[in-house]
């Protein structure tokens, strides 16, 4: 009995998180980067040859932990119920941080029920969907219920001068750069809290402390920029833009944690011109207020409010790395937003405190915004349902993202329906104008080598190749990676057919190598076969076995392998 006693609100909250994330266990459709995360079942399968592939950077970012989860998954559940375990993890996952989020703010003095009603809240926002039930962004997930009982347990550690509590903290750290970057600027704000809560004027006090957090951070981004390539390099070209583009970010950060509006499942692009400056606006607000405290000598805005608005900023990631699009997305506030929300119930305590009479309009109001919050993230869940309740909801915005337009263009010409195909290339071309050059080049590349396809596929080859053949040419074809995961292939595909018929095995080959580079450093399979298929164009029969016995290594399942390598065989004998 005691022991319901003590665990009846992780209890309660266990019944509500799976409540209204339950659902999702029975979505069983791949969306986006999920072909790359949970597709590749002879990639999840537990080896050393595996644990080494996921070693490198996917899509710019390195995070070999995050794969390593789905590993388990598929060791534990099997390719047939895969989904709903890898769902279930993610659930689990969410749950696990809400808890570390109640255990963190009684710590810092909360009652139960201020606590209890801060992490319903934040644990039932429907901004939470789309971290909970997108597959591969399992990196939210798992970050977070390590970040935050890395704060717990440092915590802990500095109360009860546990070192054992402090190695997990530390361990925790660590592990949470194998999964992404959002965790960097966590020192400062442990800093931070030991200055507000002890007020040292001793620095030695603090490197104690907090030097080994410190250090593990400067090693990471310098690690980080050494082994990656920074991803896209998307977003905001000018340094006021990049300013007003932060402000803008850390603004949505707070504006949507508390009124849910506008969810959009896809990162819009941001524009100074065109987008509405109110976030910015809160943003600054929320500093001015910051400082209002700090000038009046609050403890509370030292204890609390600073280290809160540190890890809001800090976390931040985007900006700092700048891996692939910079402007909000909804899913980026999933650790800063737990921040925003333990300070907002931290203003409201000091108000019930001071004055009692709002205290029943603030427990009601506890009671139902968690209850309301939980309905639209039930319904907000169904967005991630399949592809076409997603594309749904992207297409439905004022602005559709641009890589779900190319998608949709796919989706057309892949049916044969070109008009539908040239309607979202209509769109492209009409919406691209204020994006990033980048974006601007990548979306320049897809239209002109999908109007070249369609050209082919109408009968007009001469027509169609020479301008597949000049997109190929230019020197940012590879931008085509930034559109649809197999775009790149199918269009170098395309053009690796037309030189073979046309004799020039040579060019077809030089495709083949660039469809194995696009591939190399995720999918050995795809860099092995194409390789193969290479040497095939140049008469090399030696070297493309090789290429092909390599290949069957990664999936020794894959009858098309097996059949080249066997014909192969036979020819040498």
């Amino acid at each position: 009995m005691n022991f319901f006693k003590r665990n009846l609100f992780f209890i309660l909250l266990a019944a509500a998180v799976f409540a209204v994330f339950g659902k999702a266990v029975f979505y069983t459709e791949m969306l986006l980067d999920d072909i790359i995360y949970v597709q590749r079942y002879h990639l999840l399968t537990f080896s050393l040859e595996n644990l080494k592939i996921w070693q490198q950077p996917i899509l710019g970012l390195w995070g070999p932990l995050t794969a390593y989860s789905f590993m388990l998954d598929f060791l534990i559940w099997g390719k047939g119920q895969l989904f709903a375990g890898a769902h279930l993890m993610n659930i689990l996952l969410h749950f696990l941080a809400a808890c570390a989020f109640y255990t963190g703010a009684r710590l810092l003095k909360f009652s139960r029920f201020a606590a209890g009603a801060a992490v319903l809240f934040w644990a039932l926002h429907p901004q939470r969907a789309e971290s909970v039930a997108w597959l591969c962004e399992r990196k939210d997930v798992l970050l977070l219920a390590l970040g935050l009982w890395s704060i717990v347990l440092f915590i802990k550690a500095i109360k009860e001068k546990r070192r054992g509590y402090y190695a997990l903290s530390l361990l925790f750290f660590l592990l949470g750069f194998c999964i992404k970057p959002a965790l960097i600027g966590l020192p400062l704000v442990l800093t931070a809290y030991l200055w507000g809560r002890y007020r040292k004027k001793d620095p030695v006090f603090y490197l104690c402390r907090t030097g080994p957090f410190w250090l593990l951070s400067l090693l990471y981004y310098i690690g980080f920029k050494l082994v990656t390539d920074g991803g896209n390099m998307t977003g905001a070209a000018g340094i006021s833009d990049q300013i007003t583009l932060i402000g803008w970010r850390y603004g949505n950060y707070l504006v949507k944690t508390f009124i849910p509006l506008g969810l959009n499942p896809m990162y819009p692009h941001f524009s100074v011109a065109a987008d509405s400056l109110l976030p910015l606006y809160a943003a600054g607000a929320v500093i001015l207020l910051l400082l209002f405290f700090l000038y009046k000598g609050s403890q509370k805005a030292l204890y609390i409010w600073l280290p809160c608005f540190l890890a809001w900023s800090a976390a931040v990631a985007p900006g700092l790395f700048r891996i692939g699009d910079v402007d909000f997305a909804d899913r980026y506030s999933y650790f800063p937003s737990v921040f925003a929300v333990l300070a907002a119930a931290s203003l409201l305590c000091t108000l019930v405190k001071k004055y009692p009479q709002t205290r029943k309009p603030v427990i009601f109001l506890a009671c139902l915004l968690p209850a309301l919050m939980a309905i639209l993230c039930f319904q907000e869940l169904d967005v991630w349902k399949n592809k076409d309740t997603y594309t749904a909801a992207v297409l439905a915005v004022r602005r559709p993202h641009y890589r779900c337009l190319i998608e949709e263009a796919m989706i057309c010409f892949d049916k044969g329906d070109f008009e539908g195909a040239g309607r979202y290339i209509e769109q492209l071309r009409s919406g691209s104008r204020d994006v990033p050059e980048i974006s601007k080049l990548t979306i320049g590349l897809f239209i002109d080598s999908i109007e070249g396809a369609m050209l082919v596929r109408s009968g007009k080859t001469a027509a169609g190749m020479k301008k597949v053949i000049q997109v190929l040419s230019h020197p940012r074809w590879d931008l085509l990676k930034n559109t649809t995961y197999g775009y790149p292939r199918f269009i170098l595909l395309l053009a690796a057919g037309f030189f073979q018929k046309n004799g020039n095995r040579q060019a077809a080959a030089e495709m083949y190598r660039r469809i194995a580079g696009i591939y190399a450093s995720f999918e050995p399979l795809e860099k092995e076969f194409y390789l193969a298929l290479a040497a095939l164009c140049l008469d090399d029969r030696n070297t493309a076995l090789q290429h092909f016995e390599e290949a069957l290594k990664f999936n020794p399942d894959d009858e098309n392998i097996r059949k080249n390598i066997e014909a192969l065989r036979r020819q040498a004998k």
